[in-house]
């Protein structure tokens, strides 16, 4: 019976010192699965965040080349605005050159017109004929 007694204590020692071995490992188990859990569901949320940085990139992308046909078309509107202010500054200098013709022209017919009235005074029958 002694025996018995030997056989049952180092039995229960060594099923003791397997549940002392086993649940932890169970534990461990539980623990991986959750950290797998974990895991995957972090995986998925950087998958998203992915999507939308790729998302906004392709958004930006077609924002920049809006910007730079906006740019080219301020840059074709400012040339244009150079050339009709080339444009009108000639104009206004040809115009100021007509003025001055025109006032010359002014000036020589006022002369004309005191000649001819001071010819007419001096002649009688000139001043009738005109």
């Amino acid at each position: 019976m002694v025996r018995l007694t030997r056989y049952a204590v180092a039995a229960l020692l060594g099923a003791g010192a397997l549940a002392l071995l086993v649940v932890p490992l169970l534990a461990m188990k539980t623990d991986t699965g959750e950290q797998r859990e974990l895991v995957a569901s972090q995986l998925v949320a950087a998958e998203q965040q992915l999507d939308i940085a790729r998302t906004q990139l392709e958004i930006a992308t077609e924002q920049l080349e809006i910007a730079r046909r906006q740019l080219e078309l301020v840059e074709r509107q400012h040339d244009v605005a150079e050339e009709t202010r080339d444009i009108a500054r000639e104009s206004l200098g040809r115009l100021d050159e007509s003025l001055a013709l025109q006032r010359e022209l002014v000036g020589i017919a006022r002369q004309t017109l005191e000649e001819a009235k001071e010819i007419n005074r001096k002649t009688p029958e000139a001043g009738r004929r005109i």
